[in-house]
């Protein structure tokens, strides 16, 4: 399991490069980090197979929010997130709604994930 966890630390790391951001040493099941700008909750937990992987949601004011997965070998899976800009297809006031609509019931459904995995409060 270390080299596991040593991955994902690198992995986290490696997400974070351009800055000084890392997950501790020992790196407890549900954790937070505010350092640079960001705000990150994270939550340690196990696949079907016993293999760790970290969750992670951060936000940081001068970019969108993230919602990451980090896998046992380090790599990164982008979770879905917030949409944070509205999509439409035409600039007509009914398609306007159409968008706003499927844009709240996205983040509604991010924000269930989020919650559920203890990742927002």
């Amino acid at each position: 399991m270390n080299d596991a966890l040593d991955q994902i630390r690198a992995g986290f790391t490696a997400y974070f490069d351009n800055t000084d951001i890392a997950l501790p040493t020992t790196v407890p099941q549900h954790g937070k980090i505010k350092a640079q700008g960001w705000a990150i909750t994270y939550v340690l937990t196990r696949d079907d197979t016993g293999t760790p992987y970290l969750d992670f949601f951060a936000e940081n004011r001068f970019t969108n929010s993230r919602h990451v997965r980090i896998l046992g070998t380090g790599e990164t899976v982008p979770l879905e997130s917030y949409q944070d800009v509205l999509i439409f297809e035409n600039e007509d006031d009914e398609d306007w709604g159409r968008a706003a609509a499927r844009q709240y019931e996205h983040n509604q459904e991010v924000m269930r994930a989020l919650r559920e995995k203890g990742l927002v409060e």
